[in-house]
């Protein structure tokens, strides 16, 4: 058993505790096999994982990363699987940068008020703000208010270096303005970013 962010070896650690070495509440399993000459057939051995029910804020960023690093390469072109994949990959990774915020200050680890944490959202409009947005308009369909900023995935572009995909936004109560736009990729940086001065800003450590 280890830990798949850091390699450390948890086979002394209990199911649900944390890594010794980075925090990370993940865990891997590697079954090793051994050849054998048998006379009688047998079902594959099998694994069970077990996940703790109070991950920790560090599990949604990793969330963040993973999404971060497979928008990265489908704008590389790299393990093209069309503009579905390119999609769902968009929607998860914005969704996982507001819901952050949810994640920080219901730690307890943390002891971070929420109003810290959505003051901060706040301060970013452009960035963690459309993240919020994105999230709310994913989540909601329409937005009732007028004065709430819809955001949306509005265009994927493919060609033989790669994928790209476009935000557009604009205030709920203005249908007839055009969209503003962004880049996914440009956006999702910077929220990143945004979120790591954050976490700098608070003393709080960030997983490698």
């Amino acid at each position: 058993m280890i830990c798949p962010d850091c390699q450390q070896n948890l086979d002394d650690v209990p199911v649900g505790g944390p890594c010794p070495q980075c925090g990370s509440s993940k865990r891997s399993a590697i079954v090793q096999g051994q050849t054998a000459l048998v006379g009688v057939s047998a079902m594959a051995p099998t694994v069970s994982i077990g996940y703790s029910l109070t991950p920790g804020w560090a599990y949604q960023w990793r969330i963040i990363q993973r999404h971060l690093a497979r928008l990265r390469e489908q704008y590389q072109g790299i393990d093209t699987r069309g503009n579905v994949d390119v999609e769902e990959t968009v929607h998860a990774l914005f969704l996982s940068l507001f819901h952050l915020g949810d994640w920080l200050y219901q730690d307890s680890i943390l002891s971070l008020a929420e109003r810290t944490v959505r003051t901060w959202i706040s301060r970013h409009q452009n960035s963690l703000g459309l993240c919020q947005d994105y999230a709310n308009t994913w989540k909601h369909m329409v937005r009732n208010q007028p004065s709430a900023r819809i955001a949306q995935l509005t265009r994927i572009e493919s060609g033989p270096a790669g994928q790209r995909a476009t935000i557009g936004y604009r205030p709920q109560g203005q249908p007839s303005l055009p969209l503003a736009e962004v880049d996914a990729l440009d956006l999702a940086e910077r929220s990143e970013r945004d979120w790591r001065g954050f976490l700098r800003a608070q003393g709080v450590a960030i997983p490698p």
